[in-house]
């Protein structure tokens, strides 16, 4: 039976040597080990949406992984489900270790619970170090959006609302409810020591 209380390990890493671009280099080219960000919430919480933000506006560069990303290689014959591919969640946070092993900064934007593949998605994550988000909104405007974006099943955002949250550790909190994306992010960096804003285009 798999445990589903979430553990989390951290790493230490080698000390990185900036340059003035937007990538940093460490001895090897790259750094050793990449910034990783998770930011977990409901469907029509936001997350895709701040994460263009934060990839936009910070002098770091991140790759944007999604879940749909992953869902969008099952054929269209096959339901795209944790039942089908039980397997799938994890690989994919196999996927974003190899490219924060190879000096990539990624954010990770994905709907986790309690079921066995989301515990395993964030046992095999602990592997390296990251930083856990938790994308929150209130239920009613999740609704609003799932209606307005029009490629949603309607629904959705409801059923996964309860659990989505559930027996997860996070490092910080972020209500998308009211604050603007740009607000969002601007609280994500104000609260990551290693993530920071282009000079500018800093907020005000």
């Amino acid at each position: 039976m798999v445990d589903t209380t979430y553990e989390r390990r951290t790493f230490e890493t080698s000390s990185q040597v900036e340059t003035p671009s937007r990538i940093t280099y460490g001895k090897h080219g790259l750094r050793e080990l990449g910034i990783v960000i998770v930011l977990n919430g409901a469907s029509s919480s936001g997350k895709s949406t701040l994460a263009k933000e934060l990839q936009l506006y910070t002098k770091e560069i991140y790759l944007h992984c999604t879940l749909d990303m992953f869902w969008n290689m099952t054929p269209a014959n096959v339901r795209a489900n944790s039942i089908n591919f039980p397997h799938l969640k994890c690989a994919m946070a196999q996927s974003v270790i190899a490219l924060a092993s190879t000096g990539h900064n990624v954010i990770v934007d994905i709907v986790l619970g309690s079921s066995k593949p989301d515990v395993e998605f964030v046992h095999a994550l602990s592997k390296i170090n990251y930083t856990m988000i938790k994308i929150d909104c209130a239920l009613e405007e999740l609704e609003r959006r799932e209606i307005e974006r029009g490629n949603r099943k309607i629904g959705l955002a409801k059923s996964q609302f309860d659990i989505v949250h559930r027996d997860i550790l996070y490092d910080m909190e972020i209500d998308t409810t009211v604050n603007s994306p740009k607000t969002c992010a601007q609280m994500i960096v104000d609260k990551s020591p290693k993530v920071s804003y282009l000079d500018d285009l800093a907020l005000d």
